[in-house]
């Protein structure tokens, strides 16, 4: 009993925090005596009626195993009058809505009086329904817009909730891809939720506040007949009097949630990419702060972040372990602990369902970005030749004027147009509002045609910036043709018109980069919308690929329209740390240089990929060659037999380059489909995989003879090798095929400087390596490495 005492102190404190004031009978019963027994406390409503029992146990006692105790008590002396259990000791509180059929879950709280209230008045004076009893249909929202038409994915994405809240579940993720339509289907969850009397207010939170307001509008529009909606900023409560449904941003909550709403104001919390809403251990607290809430997460598959991840690897005694495990714990934070989401519907669903189009990459990287993308960087002119810059600092610490220029007349020579034969509109993202405005200058020097109204400038330090993005994103609004924006168009901005995206800047964070994506997926039936194109001037693609450190914990933005992202490791900078920094202000100024050299193009490649990013793009890749393929065979089903025949190659090849082979939109060829499929093969070898008549090599295997390859040319003696010889080659073998960093710098830029670092110059000297093989033969060595197709795909 004197451990119990204890633990009532603190159970004491927890609910005068809550409000609740323990001296007043009317508020709080202590040792109530029953016919069942005894409960600790009863907690009561503004009338004197009880709402909730208390079942009190000591420190070294789980109060979870009391459940029963409290549940015979609750059903006996108080049936039909208390919904609420709460299972508490010193340092745990477990609230139990038994009457839902779910668990008892643990809180960091108490509710207040009035959210307890308001929880136990809609149990006995609303008649609430299970989410399932009607089932809902295509036209759900007619009486309100009866040209918005739920996808049969929205409604299957809606079933998989319903029915599992109606069997007790109270946690979600919904993994949906940008462009997928996930306001309507917020929209879609939140009024079934209240026309059912599930719920009665509703928490919907955001990241950015242009994304807020764009959802305000999406809500008022369909759910404004149901409730009003409000936006909380971060000040009082005010203005969310009547307000059901309110939007606010993590940020926002962060600083001054706990200031102004109770543990248990929302009944319904739906997080909005979500994966980023639990991030920090503040995100995270205020999150858990809302508690007895059902919770929704809407992301864009957060699986997919974990792609080059060994959990199993992870050393507990890491410090960041837990934070690298984010991801993981998304699934968990949702209540889907085998890992797998509610519902999930990828880009590749959408582009192959019809619902989204696919985009074209178009890479070029000038001569002085692949200088800023090495290991040494581009090196400054005049006053800074000694200094050298790598992508990250172009625009911010040194001007290349040619290279923007060659950019936007690639872009302009490259660009996907509109029906009329203009330029498609297009999204240029650039490194910073100075940045910008040279873009925009720059485009409307090359296109005089259009009087200085060809492009324009949308940040947030533009006066009227919401006003010119609204206008923009107008079908009848035909200038300008292109946005250069830094990061206020990277989310939340809905531009179905969009068919050219342009990264005029690097990008680190993985998130942003779907998103920036992701602003051209939508259809537009009105332009014939069949793809668009993104423009990756910045090494993008193969950073993500090859370099991004995906174990990075990433931290929340702060609450701006723009942001400016974090610089990870390799040329791009130090490992990336959070999503996003707040803008620089524009003074003071530093001191910038300025390369005036002449800029041409160093390479350029055009590939089709899916939207949703490198590995999985590539699926998408295979998948429609598997398609076309098909398509091809129907109409010529003499392929098959000359695919089989070794002697008919070449007449194989003339066949499928009449209607196959380097056609427009995806452009198969052998060095597209070696680096779609990651495996060197021939146009007859994809062929026959595509037609199930062969299978082909496995990357696996073909490192493995490259590995042996190697071995053989340099380590054995049968090439003039020793054992000490071989051990080196090894080793510097090894190391080249896991190394991404090391790889790419002697793919770039061939020396043997590698050989002064670990680990090679651990257990051998530099003059040894020099010894054992001669400097003819170590170049020799690292040529191999450049000109190997495989390691380059």
């Amino acid at each position: 009993m004197a451990n119990e005492t204890f633990s009532r102190v603190i159970i004491d404190r927890k609910l005068r925090e809550a409000g609740w004031d323990i001296e007043d009978s009317n508020q709080v019963i202590f040792e109530d005596h029953g016919i069942a027994g005894r409960s600790d406390y009863i907690l009561k409503d503004k009338q004197g009626r009880p709402l909730a029992l208390i079942e009190a146990k000591g420190p070294d006692i789980d109060p979870y195993n009391a459940k029963q105790q409290a549940l015979n008590y609750a059903e006996t002396q108080y049936k039909g009058k208390i919904n609420h259990i709460y299972l508490a000791n010193d340092h745990l509180i477990y609230f139990w809505d038994f009457t839902t059929g779910g668990d008892a879950i643990p809180v960091p709280h108490f509710f207040s009086q009035n959210d307890l209230s308001r929880k136990q008045q809609v149990k006995t004076l609303a008649h609430t329904e299970p989410l399932n009893q009607k089932m809902v249909e295509k036209d759900y929202f007619h009486d309100v817009d009866s040209d918005i038409m739920l996808r049969p994915y929205q409604m299957e994405a809606w079933h998989a909730i319903a029915g599992d809240y109606d069997n007790g579940k109270r946690g979600f993720l919904l993994e949906m891809a940008t462009g997928t339509g996930k306001t309507v289907l917020a929209s879609l969850i939140i009024s079934k939720f209240l026309r059912t009397h599930q719920a009665q207010t509703v928490l919907f939170v955001v990241d950015r506040i242009e994304l807020a307001r764009q959802t305000k509008g999406t809500f008022e529009h369909l759910l404004g007949h149901l409730s009003a909606v409000g936006t909380y900023w971060g000040d009082s409560k005010k203005n969310l009097v009547g307000a059901n449904v309110v939007i606010a941003t993590i940020q926002s909550l962060i600083a001054h949630g706990q200031d102004v709403f109770t543990p248990g104001y929302f009944d319904l919390v739906i997080h909005d990419e979500a994966h980023r809403s639990i991030y920090s251990p503040e995100a995270r607290g205020i999150m858990d702060y809302f508690v007895g809430a059902t919770k929704i997460g809407l992301t864009a598959t957060p699986k997919d972040f974990l792609k080059n991840l060994d959990m199993g690897r992870l050393g507990l005694d890491d410090p960041r372990a837990a934070e690298l495990r984010v991801q993981r714990d998304t699934y968990r934070y949702f209540g889907c602990e085998n890992g797998q989401a509610t519902f999930r519907y990828t880009l590749q669903d959408g582009v192959k369902e019809g619902f989204l189009v696919p985009p074209k990459l178009h890479k070029m990287t000038s001569a002085l970005t692949q200088q800023a993308l090495s290991p040494e960087g581009l090196v400054g002119e005049a006053d800074y030749e000694n200094e050298s810059y790598s992508v990250k600092d172009l625009e911010k610490k040194v001007f290349v004027p040619e290279r923007n220029r060659l950019m936007m007349q690639e872009f302009l020579e490259y660009a996907e147009k509109s029906p009329d034969g203009n330029i498609g509109k297009t999204i240029i993202f650039a490194v910073n509002q100075t940045h910008a405005t040279s873009l925009e200058k720059i485009l409307n020097q090359l296109k005089p045609e259009f009087g200085g109204r060809f492009a324009i400038t949308i940040t947030s330090r533009v006066q009227g910036a919401h006003d010119l993005a609204r206008d923009f994103k107008k079908l009848d609004n035909n200038l300008p043709r292109a946005a250069v924006s830094v990061d206020m168009l990277t989310t939340g901005y809905d531009a179905p018109e969009v068919q050219n995206i342009v990264l005029a800047r690097p990008v680190f964070e993985p998130t942003l980069y779907q998103q920036i994506k992701g602003r051209g997926t939508r259809l537009c039936k009105e332009i014939d919308k069949k793809q668009f194109v993104v423009f990756d001037f910045c090494g993008v693609c193969e950073y993500f690929e090859e370099q991004y450190d995906w174990k990075a914990p990433q931290k929340i933005t702060k609450p701006t329209d723009e942001t400016t992202p974090p610089t990870p490791k390799g040329p791009y900078g130090p490992s990336p740390t959070g999503e996003g920094e707040p803008p620089e202000p524009p003074a003071p100024k530093t001191e910038t240089s300025t390369i005036s050299r002449l800029d041409v193009v160093g390479s350029r490649d055009q590939i089709i990929y899916g939207p949703d990013g490198d590995k999985v793009d590539r699926e998408m890749y295979q998948d429609e060659w598997s398609r076309q393929v098909k398509t091809f065979v129907d109409a010529h089903p003499e392929a098959i037999e000359m695919a089989q025949d070794d002697t008919k190659t070449e007449e194989l090849i003339d066949l499928l380059n009449t209607e196959l082979l380097n056609r427009p939109d995806f452009y198969f060829n052998e060095g597209n489909l070696i680096q779609s499929h990651r495996v060197i093969a021939s146009v007859r070898d994809f062929f026959l995989s595509a037609i199930g008549k062969g299978s082909l090599p496995k990357r696996n295997e073909q490192l493995g003879e490259w590995r042996n390859g190697m071995l053989d040319k340099y380590g054995q003696a049968s090439s003039g090798g020793s054992q000490k010889r071989y051990l080196m080659t090894r080793l510097m073998v090894d190391e080249i095929m896991k190394n991404d960093e090391l790889r790419i710098g002697l793919q770039q830029k061939p020396s043997l400087n590698f050989l002064l670092h670990e680990p090679f110059n651990l257990d051998f000297r530099p003059e040894e390596w020099l010894y054992t093989y001669g400097k003819d033969t170590l170049f020799e060595m690292v040529h191999d490495v450049k000109n190997s197709q495989l390691l380059k795909v």
